[in-house]
């Protein structure tokens, strides 16, 4: 499983062909699957802001998805 942390204005469910391509062919040789998930990480009190060192912040995660090629 590959997760990675996503900071505003980067969609979260969105991730790097190339490199999930390549993820996915090392997997293979183990018939292992792959998975991902991206969890967005902003400010607490406004996502869309960036994240400060203690203060509160928010999180979105929408759960895992298999990769597929």
């Amino acid at each position: 499983m590959i997760v990675r942390a996503i900071t505003y204005p980067d969609p979260v469910q969105e991730y790097d062909q190339a490199f999930m391509k390549k993820m996915k062919e090392h997997a293979d040789k183990f018939e292992a699957k792959t998975y991902y998930a991206g969890v967005g990480l902003g400010h607490g009190s406004d996502y869309q802001q960036p994240i400060v060192k203690d203060e509160d912040y928010s999180v979105i995660y929408n759960g895992i998805q298999e990769i597929t090629f």
